[in-house]
């Protein structure tokens, strides 16, 4: 009797080990899929019916870039460390 369950849970493992290793048939219309899905985010990102929250978050980092080198370029003028060349013009 435990002989017989032994192997039958042997079996078992080996069946299912083998459905593991059976590779997807669908495995190429999955992935056009997913490209398809990825072109049309991009066109809406485009068109404004997305908005990028990437794109928004590196203008704001740029935005508070720009005004700490301000900052910083002011506080140094203020300390004599750097002048104001006259412009060309």
């Amino acid at each position: 009797m435990k002989f017989e369950e032994k192997e039958r849970n042997a079996k078992i493992k080996k069946l299912e080990s083998e459905i593991i290793e059976i590779p997807n048939p669908n495995k190429s219309g999955i992935d056009t899929c997913n490209h398809l899905i990825n072109v049309c985010i991009a066109l809406k990102k485009r068109s404004g019916l997305i908005i990028d929250q990437d794109l928004i978050a590196r203008e704001a980092q740029s935005a508070l870039d720009k005004e700490r080198m301000q900052e910083r370029m002011d506080k140094m003028m203020k300390e004599g460390k750097i002048e104001n060349g006259m412009s060309k013009q």
